[in-house]
């Protein structure tokens, strides 16, 4: 008979080592196995150097995968090696594609679908985008899939490309119209109109565009007949601009004419401005908008001319209007700002001795009839902005002693139409080279100057606090010429139509002023 002990001892003895199966002895309560073996982290008792871990016993079989989206469950069983092997007889995850099913089996359809094609724009703020599965299909054309910044027709300057055509706060140039003789562009709040003279000014025409510079119909006639000169125009802060201008050259009987045209309607023919009609021997028309109410003046025996339009179609309320000045003979220049708050004349004053003199310009504040001298000039863009009235021209020339370079500059004059006594401020904004066609326009609570020199375009607006144009330089892809003409379309940038190629071939550049 062998007692207990003498089999603890065979178990410990050296020379008696029966085989342990491995993966078939659990650890102890505190994770210990016999010797020569160490617990792993399935609580199995491995051979010492077997790093393998034992997830199961041969044999042993599972329910694998899931009952969610596509997936199906199915069986696992446990191979040679202690491990599960593939999961068989069910439907396994795959990738997510847009066809309304959960591939993947996470709990989400068409999320993420590896199969979607990328967005038509794949540049600027529309990189990386792809098409949106809506319903188990791809929507038709990327909108959402670019992103808050993107915008169709840029009008941001925030040094994105937000149109995602390859050019950041600037579009390519247009040619807007293949030739002409005059032209003058008005800027609304969802485009521009520009007006084209063609044969000698015996032929105008008007054409619509939106903020991209796009056209949104053919030309349309104007309705000039006859020879057009000092042709001018304005936006009413919508979508009605007017044309306002001369017919019958510089031999009386000239009249004063005009029409509105509808950015809601492009293709429809200009509204003419009844009434106008008023012959005589006027000069330059100067024109303006009070929110839907058209202004224009002229130079008049006595005074200068004056007519309101209340309404797009109603007959005009045409007026001599006289400043109070005594002995006031007649005015031969004058200017309106852009909101008709303000104008400046320039004319003559009978004298005591029957005779006539020089009047310098002076301004006049509509609405109160009170009038100043200051010297504002007639021929500047008087411009109504947040922070006043201001006059914006060019045309000052420092001679060099030697060489006679002429720098032109523009000059700033702010001014108080109210005020009686204080004098206009004069700012000379000195700017280097030649000016060519230079325009301004009221631009925030400042304003903004365009020029062109050979083949770049300027523009600029006021350094706060020094007497320098913060702008930039746009190279543009040929020679152009002046002069220019600017306007906005209701965003932040800026269009400008110029000359090209010396031909009267219209070219529109869209830029950003910083």
């Amino acid at each position: 008979m062998v007692r207990s002990g003498a089999i603890v001892l065979l178990g410990l003895c050296a020379c008696y080592s029966p085989p342990l199966a491995d993966c078939r002895i659990r650890c102890a309560l505190d994770d210990t196995c016999p010797h020569g073996m160490t617990c792993d982290g399935a609580k199995y008792c491995r051979t010492i150097g077997n790093n393998d871990v034992c997830t199961c016993n041969e044999g042993d079989r599972r329910v694998c995968g899931s009952n969610r989206g596509v997936c199906r469950t199915g069986i696992q069983t446990c191979t040679a090696d202690k491990q599960f092997g593939p999961c068989e007889g069910g439907v396994q995850p795959s990738s997510e594609v847009c066809d309304s099913l959960d591939n993947d089996c996470d709990g989400t359809t068409d999320e993420d679908p590896v199969d979607a094609p990328q967005c038509a724009l794949t540049v600027g703020v529309c990189s990386n985008s792809f098409r949106r599965c809506v319903d188990g299909r791809y929507a038709g054309q990327c909108l959402e899939e670019y992103g808050p910044n993107y915008e169709r027709v840029e009008t941001s300057c925030d040094q994105l490309d937000n149109d995602c055509d390859g050019l950041t706060d600037r579009k390519n140039v247009s040619v807007l119209a293949a030739a002409s003789t005059g032209y003058e562009l008005v800027g609304l709040d969802g485009g521009y109109a520009l007006a084209v003279g063609a044969g000698g000014g015996t032929s105008w025409s008007v054409q619509l565009f939106d903020p991209s510079f796009a056209p949104l119909s053919p030309p349309v006639s104007l309705g000039a007949s006859a020879s057009v000169t000092h042709i001018r125009g304005i936006g009413n802060g919508g979508n009605l601009a007017w044309f306002v201008w001369q017919t019958g050259g510089a031999v009386p009987p000239v009249e004063l004419q005009g029409a509105s045209v509808d950015l809601a309607a492009p293709a429809a023919a200009p509204t003419p401005l009844t009434g106008l009609r008023q012959p005589g021997q006027l000069g330059a028309v100067s024109v303006g908008a009070r929110g839907s109410t058209l202004v224009a003046v002229w130079p008049a025996d006595g005074g200068f001319g004056f007519a309101e339009w209340p309404s797009r179609s109603g007959a005009p309320e045409l007026r001599f209007v006289v400043p109070p000045q005594a002995r006031f003979a007649s005015a031969y220049e004058v200017g309106l700002s852009t909101q008709a708050t303000t104008l400046t004349f320039a004319g003559r004053y009978f004298t005591d001795d029957a005779g006539t003199s020089d009047l310098g310009d002076g301004v006049l504040a509509l609405g109160d009839g009170g009038s100043s001298t200051k010297y504002v000039a007639t021929r500047a863009a008087l411009l109504d902005t947040g922070s006043g009235v201001k006059a914006v021209y060019d045309g000052f020339c420092d001679y060099a002693l030697l060489g006679f370079t002429c720098r032109r500059s523009y000059v700033v004059t702010d001014f108080d139409v109210h005020d009686r006594i204080t004098p206009a401020t004069e700012v000379r904004v000195n700017l280097p080279g030649f000016l060519s066609g230079s325009s301004a326009m009221a631009y925030g609570n400042d304003f903004l100057a365009a020029w062109v020199e050979g083949s770049d375009l300027y523009i600029g607006v006021p350094t706060p606090g020094l007497r320098v144009l913060n702008g930039g330089k746009v190279p543009l892809p040929g020679v152009a010429y002046g002069p220019t003409r600017s306007a906005t379309a209701g965003g932040q940038f800026v269009g400008i139509v110029y000359v090209a190629n010396g031909v009267g071939q219209l070219n529109g550049a869209l830029v950003c002023p910083f």
